[in-house]
């Protein structure tokens, strides 16, 4: 309690309503200009913030643009255009979503309100352990007291808007004239605070754009039109408030208001919190968010499509005996039984499907997931160019070619039974603004849902599971005031020490490496194989650690079997060809010939090789750097070739892709052992 307050003070204010509430409608805030400010002039988010717009292309042509960052993309360089010369675009990102505080006394609820800044680099905000994302409100929940059910949703979504309004009422005023703050370097900046992005799922979606159920929130499109195979005209701000406006009704009269409003799709709202935001415009703003939009989309229907297409017991079965792969989870019992499925289950089971459903679906079913795969997996790539573009939206239009399948399986049905011959699935139409999204907005996976998801476990969940159970948004605040005076006490002790050594390290270096693990890094790091490489070469027992290009190969020091024989090895691993691998193997390395991994072998069986025993390792590690970003190392790998044993009839044997010749490509094949070959005695 001692220690001075550095962040954001909370702040409680009572809102008023229009109709009475069984309690007041307290909205707990914090200054959002002072959340970005703070964000802004954090030092450990120095090396990650771009203060700038630009614009990045493939060849020196510029023919094909390269999208990354907010400050990559066009709608940051147009807001840039129209600020004065000088000035400083920091962009905003709210993020909310209900999340229950507890099961228990109630089943209370919270409705966190969460702010970053977009100028941050996607990888920092992605990462929840690095707290680029601050709680700066919690929304008020309260129940209305009307006579009429559907009234008391309307006055629900209104005190929404009312209480946005007010927290980002700074923010609006900062776009609008701007405000001066201090940079890391302590000089002045004029900065303009317009919304970059507001990550929330599709209902909340829907309250935003102030329209009703069964309704586009970023298109003009009504639930009739969610099947469609093309991008509908999008819901602007423009078109939002002149609907809103031609609604003549007395808006005091809450049911005659709606019921006019109906005309329009709208849901009520007279004034929504964006309405005067400089250069925030809904259909900018409300960007597409990979977990709500497409995994949960995958499961709550790509799933239901593949189950009634090979029916239940098959794809169980399917999935049952597919062969274990370390870090992907095992559906040993299937699927169709899965309660509380999290977001990493249904990544997980994307990665299998379809190759369980080859084979026993139709094709025109399996091209259709297939097709929304691809279109996953194009869609989350942290950097896109003009090209991934079209392939994202290729790839949607394959599935719109051959969804028709799915139909004629009988694969879409109710929940009633009935075949459904039609496609109103709004998460559907969402996936039409993707493609045309990314040069506007950046790639959508800078805008996922699962940071704030994680976050809403430390800053609502944590701190509520130590209150008494009465008043919970005061006491989460209370506990977040202290954790964060706590934090930022012991990063100063550090910051002073650091200060006072004198080392070829830059104080931000030394800092960045003694600063506690729950305050800047993840509980677990990534080992760097190819950094281990490099530094214990040459070491008396250096670690068996192998680097080809930018791949790395990790092996334990000591072999599971340390010394067999080729013979008996091509037995217990089913490898009758062993032997005439080795000596073809031989052939080309005393030659100099490229290395093949398939193909006709010119040695005999029986060939005489000069070695007769080998070591035998049954994993290995592989790492390698990130496709999209060469300086970031991607979490090794594990790789399995382990012969039959009681739970493995058949061995287990990871399938790996192979390049050895860029001019040819790659191969897909099976790991089949991981070996050494042993010399003879007293020969090296």
């Amino acid at each position: 309690e001692l220690l001075p307050q550095l962040g954001p003070r909370w702040r409680c204010k009572t809102m008023e309503t229009s109709c009475e509430t069984k309690r007041p409608a307290q909205l707990f805030y914090r200054d959002a200009v002072d959340c970005l400010a703070y964000l802004f002039s954090n030092l450990l988010f120095k090396d990650w913030l771009e203060l700038s717009p630009y614009r990045v292309f493939e060849t020196a042509e510029r023919l094909v643009r390269v999208y990354s960052e907010w400050m990559s993309v066009g709608v940051a360089w147009g807001m840039q255009e129209e600020l004065p010369d000088g000035a400083m675009l920091l962009g905003a990102i709210l993020s909310s979503d209900k999340t229950n505080i507890t099961n228990m006394c109630g089943g209370r609820v919270a409705h966190p309100l969460l702010i970053g800044l977009a100028n941050i680099s996607s990888a920092i905000c992605n990462k929840t352990s690095l707290n680029a994302f601050l709680l700066t409100a919690l929304l008020p929940i309260v129940e209305f007291i009307h006579p009429v059910k559907r009234m008391q949703t309307l006055l629900v979504d209104q005190l929404y808007h009312d209480s946005v309004a007010f927290v980002v009422e700074p923010l609006k005023i900062a776009a609008r004239i701007g405000i001066m703050l201090s940079d890391l370097a302590g000089n002045s900046q004029c900065c303009f605070m317009p919304l970059a992005s507001c990550i929330v799922d599709t209902p909340e979606a829907c309250t935003i754009t102030c329209v009703r159920g069964k309704t586009s929130p970023t298109m003009l499109a009504n639930y009739t039109h969610f099947g469609d195979p093309l991008r509908h005209p999008p819901h602007t701000k423009a078109t939002t408030l002149a609907s809103i406006a031609a609604v003549e009704t007395d808006p005091n009269d809450l049911q005659a208001y709606f019921k006019t409003c109906a005309k329009d799709r709208l849901n009520g709202v007279q004034k929504p919190f964006w309405d005067d935001w400089e250069c925030s415009d809904p259909a900018n703003f409300l960007t597409p968010e990979p977990l709500h939009h497409w995994h949960r989309e995958f499961y709550d229907h790509d799933i239901r499509w593949c189950m009634n297409a090979i029916g239940n017991a098959e794809i169980d079965f399917r999935f049952s005996i597919m062969q274990p792969i370390t870090g992907q989870r095992h559906f040993a019992k299937g699927i169709t039984t899965l309660k509380q499925v999290t977001g990493r289950v249904q990544r997980d089971l994307q990665h299998y499907i379809i190759g369980v459903i080859a084979g026993a679906a139709p094709a025109g079913v399996v091209r259709a997931v297939r097709a929304l795969m691809d279109f996953r997996y194009l869609a989350q790539a942290p950097i896109i160019n003009d090209d991934g573009c079209k392939a994202i939206q290729r790839a949607l239009s394959e599935f719109h070619c051959y969804k028709q399948s799915i139909i004629a399986a009988g694969a879409r049905y109710g929940e009633s039974g009935n075949v459904l011959e039609h496609w109103q699935i709004p998460k559907l139409e969402l996936m039409q603004s993707v493609a045309p999204s990314i040069p506007d907005s950046s790639p959508a996976i800078q805008w996922t849902a699962d940071t704030m998801e994680r976050a809403h476990i430390d800053l609502i969940k944590d701190p509520a599971s130590s209150t008494n159970n009465r008043e919970y948004e005061a006491q989460i605040c209370r506990a977040l005031d202290r954790l964060e005076n706590v934090e930022w006490h012991q990063l100063l002790l550090l910051m002073e020490m650091v200060l006072m050594m004198k080392s070829s390290i830059t104080p931000t270096q030394k800092m960045m490496m003694q600063i506690p693990a729950y305050l800047w890094m993840a509980s677990q790091t990534t080992d760097e194989y190819l950094t281990i490489f490099s530094r214990h070469a040459n070491l008396l027992r250096p670690p068996r650690t192998f680097v080809d290009g930018p791949t790395a190969f990790q092996l334990n020091f000591d072999p599971a079997i340390g010394s067999a024989k080729i013979d008996d090895v091509a037995e217990t691993y089913g490898l009758p060809d062993l032997r005439a691998a080795l000596g073809d193997y031989l052939a080309r390395a005393r030659t100099g010939q490229t290395f093949t991994v398939e193909g006709q072998q010119w040695s005999q069986q029986d060939v005489a090789l000069p070695f007769e025993r080998m070591q035998i390792w049954q994993k290995a590690r592989i790492q390698q750097k990130s496709y999209h970003d060469g300086n970031i190392v991607l979490p090794p790998q594990i790789l399995v070739a382990h012969p039959t044993k009681r739970d493995w009839p058949h061995g287990c044997y990871d399938s790996v892709v192979v390049n050895v010749d860029d001019r040819v490509g790659h191969t897909v094949c099976e790991l089949r052992l991981i070996f050494r070959l042993t010399p003879p005695p007293n020969q090296t």
